[in-house]
């Protein structure tokens, strides 16, 4: 999820991490069919992805918490 999260934030998207989305769909059936959702399989966690309505700025890393080298 991790990683998926970083990969819309790097092509200039807005996304977010879902919490509990897994339980309401293993809960509602109409909703799991609508998601063509097989049966027997179950969600684990969800993200929504879509174009942000404010620009992405570019983010700097402070020195004071971590530390990289880059190539």
């Amino acid at each position: 999820m991790e990683n998926m999260l970083l990969e819309a934030a790097d092509l200039g998207l807005g996304a977010v991490y879902l919490f509990g989305v897994s339980q309401v769909l293993f809960a509602n059936e109409e909703i799991a069919k609508l998601l063509q959702i097989p049966e027997g399989f179950r969600t684990v966690s969800a993200i929504a992805v879509g174009t942000s309505a404010d620009a992405l700025q570019e983010r700097i890393p402070g020195t004071d918490k971590i530390s990289m080298t880059t190539l």
